[in-house]
């Protein structure tokens, strides 16, 4: 037998399905008059080939994973991956912000591999649409190794007012019973 390389077979994937499968994932529901503004998305990083954080975008549960290829004259027609910061959902592209290293605001980013070896929620203060003051939400990241030295890291962020909005509901009601039966108290000692 000769094992000379005659040629080589490339192959694909075709990751729209992957953000098919995210766009059907329910991260709770709605609570009251708050609905859960929840993301997942998933990025990919090749060792020693990337030198963005974030890693290319290959599924989300809102917005693009891709983006028309322009040359600046016009667009070419063609798809290319882009980046958590470039997604056309704002609470994706927010946190892809905050993972990346921004040297114009001084910041670090976010220590991905630190973050899945911690094991940790973190919270992140996101400006978007609805809340352009800043809106908290938990996020967790998690990292599966392949066998072709590609990284793929898991994003889940969960808004804090869907998780605890009806105990801080149920907070601020008690408060406002505690005081107001304080103030029938001392009406009833100024009373007598």
């Amino acid at each position: 037998h000769n094992w000379a390389l005659t040629g080589w077979v490339q192959t694909g994937a075709d990751l729209r399905s992957i953000s098919k499968y995210l766009q059907g994932v329910e991260i709770g529901g709605p609570v009251g008059d708050h609905p859960s503004r929840s993301r997942i998305f998933i990025t990919i990083r090749k060792h020693g080939y990337d030198s963005f954080a974030a890693g290319l975008l290959v599924g989300a549960s809102h917005g693009s994973v891709t983006a028309l290829e322009d040359d600046s004259v016009h667009q070419s027609g063609k798809y290319k991956p882009i980046k958590s910061y470039e997604s056309s959902d704002n609470i994706i592209m927010s946190i892809g912000n905050i993972i990346e290293e921004d040297p114009k605001n001084k910041t670090d980013g976010l220590d991905l591999d630190g973050l899945v070896e911690s094991n940790n929620v973190t919270n992140l203060n996101i400006t978007t649409e609805l809340a352009p003051e800043g809106e908290d939400f938990f996020y967790r990241v998690g990292r599966l190794k392949d066998n072709y030295l590609t990284d793929w890291y898991v994003h889940v962020a969960m808004d804090r007012a869907y998780v605890l909005g009806s105990i801080d509901t149920k907070t601020a009601e008690t408060k406002d019973a505690i005081t107001a039966a304080g103030k029938k108290v001392d009406d009833d000692l100024a009373d007598a």
